[in-house]
């Protein structure tokens, strides 16, 4: 995995983009990546320099890792948190897991939490609210919008 991330970090260097590796929930192991905490993921980039390589930081696929907290701390101190995607884990799975992303504060995650721990570890960046839902893709996309940010928004307060 190394030695293809050596190739493409060549190449994104040279478009000007940083590559960012995103764990992945365990369950999708079998299909999707084998990396699936943010400790791995770090392990993963750590041989390049920040501003090359870092991690994506998706709600939804580590909130389930013990280590997550000091995780995200090692993150903040090599600077190597390159997006904060937010979603939250629905009780219901009825459309299989993939397809089920809770809006902010409609699952079981302790976003608060989490999020406090990746301001605390020094990310500035976006927050991208990902929600796979086939149910809430049925809305107007402007309905959908605005319902994500004021989710999002009560989360955070």
């Amino acid at each position: 995995m190394t030695e293809t991330l050596s190739e493409l970090a060549i190449v994104a260097e040279a478009a000007g983009v940083r590559l960012a590796l995103e764990p992945l929930h365990p369950m999708f192991t079998a299909g999707r990546s084998v990396v699936n905490t943010l400790g791995q993921a770090l392990d993963v980039v750590e041989p390049f320099p920040p501003e090359r390589a870092g991690v994506v930081l998706d709600t939804f696929n580590v909130w389930w890792d013990p280590e997550l907290a000091d995780q995200i701390r090692r993150a903040g101190r090599s600077s190597r948190i390159a997006a904060l995607q937010v979603a939250d884990w629905s009780r219901h799975h009825e459309h299989g897991p993939f397809l089920t992303r809770a809006l902010p504060g409609d699952g079981i995650i302790e976003l608060r939490s989490i999020l406090a721990a990746v301001e605390n570890a020094g990310y500035r960046g976006p927050i991208e609210i990902e929600i796979f839902n086939d149910q809430l893709w049925q809305q107007p996309p402007r309905q959908i919008a605005r319902t994500a940010m004021h989710s999002l928004a009560a989360t955070l307060h």
